[in-house]
């Protein structure tokens, strides 16, 4: 059922279908009690699309800190990149110091095709996200002769506290693996 948290448009669609079938009926008996059943319907869409708002899921949490990743990638700044990262995950580490100075990353665009799965019976809980995401970028040492890639990422988050840290990814192009 979080999905009713992730997203507002179930409550909207389901409250608009409500709506109408109870405007046939008032429109059909001319009751009181039909338009007051209306004015319950639209408050419990507006408290479900509201409460949707203020609660963060953790597949939000997860695509907050991705977000945060790749304004930290697109800004160019080692360090803030790091933040987002566990602190053991050496492999990880090592991939974004080694890489960041090699390139000048203009943009980092997430596709829509993000799809988040938590994991909440590990301990501590664990998140993998899978997604497509268009790179620009310039090689610093004019190597490479292309600015954009589309590239195919998993990445792999848990927990710590209240944050979700990058331990490992993956990514389809075998020049930007990093190891474990």
């Amino acid at each position: 059922m979080t999905w009713l948290l992730e997203t507002p448009w179930p409550a909207i669609l389901i409250g608009v279908m409500a709506e109408l079938v109870l405007a046939s009926v008032l429109f059909a008996v001319q009751r009181r009690w039909v338009a007051i059943a209306m004015g319950v319907v639209a408050a419990l869409v507006v408290a479900a699309v509201l409460i949707e708002r203020v609660v963060t899921t953790a597949t939000e949490e997860v695509e907050e800190a991705l977000q945060g990743l790749a304004a930290a990638l697109e800004s160019d700044d080692v360090p803030t990149v790091l933040t987002f990262v566990a602190p053991d995950a050496t492999g990880v580490r090592g991939a974004a110091e080694r890489h960041m100075p090699r390139y000048q990353i203009n943009t980092v665009n997430i596709a829509r095709d993000l799809e988040v799965t938590i994991d909440d019976t590990a301990d501590p809980p664990t998140a993998v996200a899978r997604f497509t995401c268009r790179v620009n970028a310039n090689d610093r040492r004019g190597q490479v002769p292309y600015q954009n890639a589309i590239l195919e990422f998993t990445m792999k988050y848990r927990k710590d506290g209240d944050r979700w840290l990058l331990y490992e990814y993956e990514v389809d192009r075998p020049e930007i693996r990093m190891g474990r």
